[in-house]
């Protein structure tokens, strides 16, 4: 029916005349509707990923994220709690030739992996990898992890500088991301975004960096360095990126605070409020009723120095005060802080925790439930770490080792034949990398189950030792071998342990009666 048929209708029963506008026909999904007075104001806009979020948006998230993170301590907590599950004291090389592709025995390649690892934790545990001479490998991926964190991403470029005193020249230089930017005579119509120059493929071929941070006050100058990604004749890695990119396309990350930067800053102001009202409602005091207000006098109490003024009313224990005709004492009592506070709290940070893939146990450090519940919530927590421990050692601590590797390789400091081809190269790199231990309530428990798995199959020793340790089974079975051999020799154990003294538990020795037990 048209609008003029329903007008001639109207007019025809003498109702009043209306203004018809056109019928617009609702999305079979509520949520897509555009007439529905929850929605109606709902009207995000769709930015593409290269502008997602746009250099002034993620800025502020960046500023906002630093200050969270330096005055909320739950801000602190999470972002810490991060970094030590996930990077701890630093993940610790593993390196696993693939030996069937080189031709070799699994004997002969643990061989060279020992000697691989011996170099490697060389270089990396001196401070002389960091350009800065600061910080040996693992601060660096400690650094590097919060400032993706806190910023969204973080640039580290690889310059080979050879000091006299260095065994190898490969150096690590980790660059902020507000240093990656724009020049001035550049836009996105000159195909630069954020910084980053792309190729037709949109691969990042160039970044134009900042050599000074853009509010160093010191240097005002805007000065560039356009670092290639690769190498123009070698194609060695130049520039890592190292960021979470939520949609095809996106160039830079965003802040891991940034879904409850809102949501913490309203807390931390709740927060300040409740502690100081407690500050108040801790506080003594007592207000001076007189008919003649411009007499009052001060009050003091006995916890400060003595006043010189013989008017002033003194607070003391068991003291008699004489008041003047007509004044009494009033005292406050203030009703703070309230009552739902810790419910409120807590509500919150279980809903925080949840968006940043934590527990409240875990992000609270707080273990009140049952042994399954905070059991159930550090490994919930603990698929969070793995996560991005992978993701952040295959994006920063495996392209630096490989790096590390061809300049082993080049230098003769590891011998391995046909490295020349990629094949062969990717089956001499290829390693993993060990973190912090996922951590127990009741170690007992843990071990025994760890037992179980490796004698039904599912899991291996050396894969126990990495998640209840954080440690090189490798590095235990040696130690294991040396103890044992001096406690052979001290008399202290037998040469030949049975199953059950090798599990671990504390049944005898069986087999040698001279030997002692201790």
């Amino acid at each position: 029916m048209t609008k003029e048929k329903v007008q001639q209708i109207l007019q025809q029963i003498g109702a009043p005349t209306v203004k018809i506008t056109a019928y617009q026909p609702d999305s079979p999904f509520r949520v897509a509707s555009i007439t529905r007075k929850t929605l109606r104001a709902w009207q995000p806009s769709m930015n593409s990923p290269t502008n997602e979020p746009s250099t002034g948006d993620r800025l502020t998230l960046i500023n906002r994220s630093r200050d969270a993170y330096h005055n909320q301590p739950l801000a602190r907590a999470a972002i810490d709690g991060m970094i030590r599950n996930i990077v701890g004291p630093g993940l610790k090389l593993k390196s696993q030739i693939d030996f069937e592709t080189l031709g070799t025995t699994q004997e002969a390649a643990g061989i060279l992996e020992n000697s691989i690892e011996r170099a490697f934790r060389a270089w990396a545990d001196s401070p002389e990898c960091d350009i800065e001479r600061s910080k040996n490998f693992a601060a660096l991926q400690s650094l590097a992890l919060r400032s993706v964190l806190l910023s969204g991403d973080i640039f580290a470029s690889t310059p080979y500088l050879m000091r006299p005193e260095n065994q190898y020249g490969l150096k690590i230089q980790l660059i902020e991301g507000e240093r990656v930017r724009n020049p001035m005579d550049k836009t996105p119509y000159d195909g630069v975004y954020d910084g980053i120059l792309s190729d037709k493929t949109g691969a990042p071929a160039y970044y134009y960096i900042l050599k000074h941070h853009p509010n160093d006050t010191y240097n005002q100058r805007e000065e560039y360095d356009v670092l290639p990604v690769f190498g123009k004749n070698t194609s060695r890695r130049r520039v890592l990126h190292v960021y979470q990119a939520i949609r095809p396309g996106q160039l830079r990350g965003i802040p891991y605070l940034s879904p409850v930067i809102e949501t913490l800053k309203i807390l931390d102001r709740y927060t300040s409020a409740e502690l100081t009202a407690a500050e108040i409602a801790s506080l003594f005091t007592v207000f001076i009723k007189s008919p003649q207000p411009e007499n009052v006098l001060p009050v003091g109490t006995d916890d400060i120095q003595p006043s010189t003024d013989s008017n002033e009313i003194q607070l003391g224990k068991g003291s008699i005060v004489e008041l003047a005709p007509g004044e009494a004492i009033e005292q406050a009592a203030p009703t703070r802080p309230s009552a739902g506070y810790e419910p409120f709290i807590t509500a919150v940070v279980k809903q925080i925790g949840a968006a940043l893939g934590v527990p409240y146990e875990e992000l609270m450090l707080f273990y009140s439930s049952s042994y399954s519940a905070a059991r159930a919530a550090m490994l919930q927590a603990y698929k969070n770490y793995i996560t991005i421990r992978e993701w952040f050692a295959a994006m920063f601590c495996q392209p630096i080792y490989e790096l590390w590797f061809d300049e082993a390789v080049a230098n003769g400091m590891i011998q391995a034949p046909g490295y020349d081809d990629p094949q062969i190269r990717a089956a001499y790199v290829r390693a993993s990398w060990i973190g912090p231990a996922r951590g127990a309530i009741d170690e007992l428990k843990e071990a025994e189950a760890a037992d179980k798995r490796i004698q039904i199959g599912i899991s291996t020793i050396a894969e126990e030792a990495a998640a209840m340790g954080g440690e090189d089974w490798d590095i235990i079975h040696r130690q294991r071998a040396l103890e044992h051999k001096m406690r052979v020799a001290e008399g202290l154990e037998p040469a030949e342990l049975n199953q059950k003294t090798q599990g671990g538990t504390n049944q005898p020795p069986q087999g040698n009666q001279g030997a002692t037990n201790v």
